[in-house]
């Protein structure tokens, strides 16, 4: 009997992985992100509303994962959660394109076992009352082709320069460019009135 089931049960989860895959890469249209929001919605911990979800997203182990509202993810994003504490993305948050998001990391110190069979390792961060292995607070602007390690935390209204790789703290309101990440500047001393305060 239990032959039979695994017999029959194979083809059943192929073929939803088929039919998730052909959700994921629908074209960027109205009816593809209300398709992908209705499917991440179910498989992501926590999807807040009006997320605009490009063609090509993937969420890895999104069971870990908490999105707030009005988020943006650029084509082919990959938000990869293996292995780690869990990912927070804060509300009006958007990803650009191609953006890398890996929470944990291969174990390495072994040198007598591959590296293969070393497992993983994440660092932890406490954020409003959990921890999570990376953090973008929100109103965070991050651009295309970047990439997030584990241990970020991006602080509210930072803005990401694309194509930096970042791996640590970034302070609320930073403007960050380079791989490795450098902070240049602050958004409220740049641009903020003598009112504005972080």
């Amino acid at each position: 009997m239990g032959k039979f089931i695994h017999t029959i049960s194979a083809p059943i989860r192929e073929l939803k992985n088929v039919v998730g895959n052909l959700i994921i890469f629908w074209p960027d249209t109205v009816f593809g992100n209300k398709l992908r929001n209705s499917y991440y919605k179910k498989h992501l911990r926590s999807l807040g509303k009006n997320a605009i979800i490009e063609s090509g997203v993937r969420f890895g182990q999104p069971n870990t994962i908490d999105i707030g509202d009005n988020c943006l993810f650029g084509r082919n994003v990959n938000v990869n959660a293996g292995n780690c504490k869990g990912v927070f993305i804060g509300s009006d948050t958007a990803l650009a394109e191609g953006t890398y998001l890996r929470s944990g990391n291969h174990s390495f110190r072994d040198l007598d076992k591959p590296i293969l069979n070393q497992g993983h390792f994440a660092k932890a961060i406490k954020f409003q009352g959990q921890e999570y292995s990376v953090v973008i607070e929100k109103d965070v602007w991050i651009g295309a082709h970047c990439i997030l390690l584990s241990g970020t935390h991006i602080g509210t209204g930072s803005v990401i320069g694309a194509g930096a790789r970042v791996s640590g703290i970034i302070p609320p309101y930073s403007i960050v460019v380079g791989n490795p990440a450098v902070i240049v500047g602050n958004r409220i001393e740049k641009y903020g009135s003598k009112d504005s305060k972080i």
